[in-house]
């Protein structure tokens, strides 16, 4: 649900925004700028960001699955603070 809501805003709250401060002529935070990148990207290239998600995901799932990968996310989980010692 959170997932839903960020790219509900991503794609219609933040073009409205962009056209706001297009008005001002003020130069705008760097942070404000990334999220305005961000949300142009998805909104251009939506189908390849959905892509690209599914197919890191897939391969980060096949990785887990080798012995290598499972000693590699293991060592992961054990330095969070919340599972490690």
């Amino acid at each position: 649900m959170a997932i839903a809501v960020t790219l509900l805003l991503i794609i219609k709250v933040i073009p409205i925004f962009k056209e706001i401060y297009s008005g001002f002529g003020a130069k705008l935070p760097t942070p404000t700028l990334v999220l305005l990148a961000i949300s142009d990207f998805i909104r251009h290239y939506f189908s390849f960001a959905i892509m690209s998600v599914v197919a890191v995901t897939f391969l980060l799932n096949r990785f887990a699955t080798t012995e290598k990968g499972r000693l590699l996310f293991d060592t992961i989980k054990l330095k969070l603070p919340v599972f490690g010692t």
